[in-house]
Formats: C-alpha cells, sequence, structure tokens
C-alpha cells in the first residue's frame, strides 16, 4: 500500500507468512507480528536486533483513570473490558526512535483481543488496509472533535471479542479522574438499557432502549457520530 503526500511518501505491507501476519512500514525499521497463541491473537513489535519492549494495551478495573472501556455483545448479553490507552511517551519513543508512522501505533494498539486465525485476520484486514491507512493519515491533522470520531471508526473495526466484526456496542474514555470523558457508557436498568453519550467530559444526550433487541436495532457508536456531526 502506496501513501503519497506532497512532500512525502511511505509504503505499508502486509504479508501471511508461516500461518502469521506481517505487517512492516516503509520509513521504519519496525515492524509487527501476529500470530496465534492461546484463544486470541497476539502481537509483537520488532525492529533488525530482535523484538522491542513497548508495553502495550492491559486490561484494568473499571473506572481506571486513562482507561477505554469496550462493549460489546456476547451471546444476548452486553459485557465490557477496560484496558489502559498507550501513553503519549511511547508514541515519542516510536516517532524519535524508530521513525514510525501511525499504522503501525493503530495496529499496535487496537487488535488485541481478536479470537480469528491469523489466515482469517489477514484476509480480512488486507482487503480494510486502505481504510485504516485513511483514518489513521487523517488523525495528524484532525481536530480534537474530528480525532474522536476516526479513533472510534478505527476501535469498530480493529478491536473485536469475537470473530463478529458487529459485535461491538459502545465505547466509553475515562479521563484522569476515572470519569466518563468520551464516548457511550451502557447500564442495564431491569429489563430496559440506558445509553449516556458523552463528549469532552460533559453528558450530552441520554437514551433509554425497552429491551436488549430493541438496542441492538440502534447502534450507539453510529448514535454517537451523529451527535459529534450535529
Amino acid at each position: 500500500m502506496n501513501g503519497f503526500g506532497m512532500h512525502a511518501f511511505n509504503r505499508n505491507t502486509i504479508e501471511y507468512i508461516n500461518d502469521e501476519v506481517i505487517i512492516k512500514d516503509f520509513s521504519s525499521p519496525l515492524y509487527l507480528k501476529i500470530f496465534k497463541k492461546s484463544e486470541y491473537l497476539d502481537i509483537e513489535l520488532y525492529d533488525q536486533k530482535g523484538k522491542v519492549d513497548i508495553k502495550k494495551p492491559a486490561e484494568v478495573k473499571d473506572k481506571t483513570p486513562n482507561s477505554n472501556k469496550i462493549y460489546y455483545l456476547e451471546g444476548n448479553t452486553i459485557k465490557s473490558y477496560n484496558r489502559i490507552v498507550l501513553s503519549e511517551e511511547y508514541y515519542n519513543e516510536l516517532k524519535d526512535n524508530y521513525k514510525s508512522q501511525e499504522t503501525l501505533h493503530t495496529f499496535y494498539s487496537f487488535h488485541p483481543f481478536n479470537t480469528q486465525t491469523p489466515k482469517e485476520f489477514f484476509t480480512e484486514y488486507a482487503n480494510q488496509f486502505e481504510t485504516v491507512l485513511d483514518a489513521t493519515a487523517a488523525l495528524k491533522n484532525a481536530d480534537k472533535e474530528s480525532k474522536e470520531r476516526l479513533q472510534i471508526d478505527i476501535v469498530e473495526k480493529l478491536s473485536t471479542k469475537n470473530k463478529d466484526s458487529n459485535n461491538q456496542f459502545g465505547f466509553l474514555k475515562y479521563n484522569d479522574k476515572g470519569e466518563p470523558s468520551e464516548g457511550t457508557e451502557i447500564t442495564k436498568v431491569g429489563s430496559t438499557y440506558k445509553i449516556d453519550f458523552y463528549i469532552n467530559d460533559r453528558k450530552v444526550k441520554t437514551t433509554t432502549y425497552k429491551n436488549l433487541e430493541e438496542l441492538k436495532k440502534k447502534d450507539p457508536l453510529t448514535e454517537l457520530i451523529n451527535i459529534y456531526n450535529n
């Protein structure tokens, strides 16, 4: 995949070799290996000397400051998990030491919970690679609200608990006080579901659904993006 700018050029490749997916960035010595070690795909970062020890997002307790919550559908139950967002220092280290681009950051940050085989992952994401490149390239110069919309779009594509790419139901960011900052907070109240929508540390809308079937007909992520656009 070749990317051209007025004064810049970059090339990204995604390959399937020996049951591993290899993602490379022409401008950097870094590359990613994605492989199957247990229930989920695993991902590791390498340079020419070997494995690079950079901390990946880790699962944490709910409402941990600066964490992200992902809601997903498993059967007829909405579940969630939380993970720490990669720090600014992480991005600066890769940028300064390896001249790394946004593409590797995106895959390394957002794919960790995926039960596909490496071959299934390669087949699906080779087809989506151009879309992901467009979104991550746009992140560089986007304003805050545009970045949030693009990040939600990337997470929706890459952060999946199961093979079903439509099982993600929501995405909530916590600020440095552990309070809802951006996204959708989903709460079950009896048989009903309440969704609070947050933008810039502020609740901007609340929607209530009678049951899960009604909620499944509405996509909270799409509704959040519509709130941004309006």
